[in-house]
């Protein structure tokens, strides 16, 4: 457990590097020693005559806490300094307190000690971080205008291609943050990588927004995906007479984008011919259930149906493929209530207090309302779960007022 003297070690190693696959294993190595080493505690000083190992260790100590604080004082900062005025590697050092001001929301410091480049080296990871860290705090103060002014700034300067992507994610959330998600689609838009745009379509954007990207996007890619969300959010938002018309706009995607990346956006789900549905029970095609509803919304057998449709595809608006690696966009897009969530739920439930529902209509809700918590007991369909005893009530209502029906005698439990 000589620390400072592997430090050195590892200092020498990571600049003897040969190779990139080399740099990798010692890189691997290294944060398997040190990270398991402090793994419940973090570094809080500097190791003589190693200031990059330094540099990494307390930028460990910079991450927040449970209670959103980092390990690393201002008072521990200042005594590291020696190391790197010694190895003449204060950037370093500068670095290290940028973030440090960040991490204690001291915005008005980071701004006062960053002067916005005018040039940017390629390659210059130490001068990209210092402009970052001033976007982020113009972003802590809720400057939305001049975050965006200087993020647009910043991706003319770079020549990098993985920085600029990087900076598009903080371009993006501003944009949201300030409520102008229509700048991300606009034509000129500096924001194009599709994975943001694909995420602020499937969280933000308004049906209308979805519609002119469903026509109007730049690609097929993005096309698909908007008019995969907008006929998700139709059905779950019971916009049924919308969802044929908007049904109509695939014609503007030639073709839609299919395969293992897309498969959270297949428009051919909506193709579904009710062939699915469980056995016993007779639906039509979505289609003909949409239309029906679009007519009449209560429609219990309609509604029903529309319940195997969501039950049998887990059609939804899926945020999970694309959660990873958005950077602060993720907070920014992030939604108590996501829209394009299916509740089945609510359907049965519909049904089963409808006065005009048929017997097998109203007998199969009560089945498929009881399975929602088969065999968990925890709901699967949707919506809010309800407790137990209203399960109880819904088994006894179908034993005991449709005990003839298949569902009754099919299910033998609640869960």
């Amino acid at each position: 457990q000589a620390w400072p003297q592997l430090a050195g070690l590892y200092e020498q190693t990571l600049q003897q590097s040969a190779d990139a696959r080399q740099l990798q294993e010692i890189v691997i190595e290294y944060d398997n020693v040190y990270g398991m080493a402090f793994y419940e505690q973090s570094v809080v000083e500097a190791f003589p005559d190693a200031p990059l190992v330094s540099y990494i260790e307390l930028l460990r100590a910079l991450r927040l806490d449970n209670n959103s604080k980092p390990t690393l004082t201002q008072a521990q900062l200042e005594a590291s300094k020696p190391v790197f005025e010694q190895s003449q590697k204060l950037p370093l050092w500068r670095d290290l307190q940028l973030n440090l001001w960040l991490a204690t929301e001291n915005y008005a410091a980071i701004i006062q000690a960053v002067t916005p480049a005018q040039k940017l080296a390629v390659h210059d990871t130490l001068a990209l971080s210092e402009q970052v860290l001033y976007g982020e705090a113009l972003m802590g103060q809720k400057n939305w205008s001049a975050a965006r002014d200087f993020w647009l700034q910043l991706l003319k300067l770079s020549q990098d291609n993985e920085q600029q992507q990087y900076v598009q994610a903080k371009l993006a959330a501003t944009l949201v943050y300030s409520g102008d998600v229509a700048a991300v689609f606009a034509p000129e838009s500096a924001v194009t990588n599709l994975r943001f745009r694909s995420q602020i379509l499937k969280t933000q954007a308004s049906p209308e927004l979805l519609r002119q990207q469903a026509v109007h996007g730049p690609n097929n890619e993005e096309r698909t995906i908007a008019l995969h969300t907008l006929l998700v959010r139709d059905l779950t938002e019971n916009r049924f007479g919308d969802w044929l018309n908007d049904r109509k706009l695939a014609s503007a995607i030639t073709p839609p984008v299919i395969g293992d990346a897309f498969d959270d956006v297949n428009l051919s789900i909506f193709d579904w011919n009710g062939d699915a549905a469980e056995r016993g029970y007779t639906c039509r095609s979505l289609n003909e259930t949409v239309t029906v509803l679009s007519k009449k919304a209560d429609d219990a057998h309609a509604l029903n149906c529309l319940g195997e449709f969501f039950r049998t595809t887990q059609t939804h608006v899926d945020l999970w493929k694309n959660s990873a690696g958005n950077d602060v966009l993720e907070s920014a897009i992030s939604r108590k209530e996501p829209f394009g969530q299916f509740d089945r739920q609510r359907y049965y439930q519909q049904v089963i207090t409808s006065p005009k529902a048929e017997v097998e209509d109203k007998s199969f809700a009560l089945y498929r309302a009881i399975m929602c918590y088969a065999p968990s007991g925890s709901n699967e369909c949707g919506g809010e779960e309800v407790d137990k005893l209203q399960r109880k009530g819904w088994f006894t209502q179908l034993k005991t007022q449709y005990p003839g029906s298949p569902w009754a005698q099919k299910l033998k439990y609640y869960w």
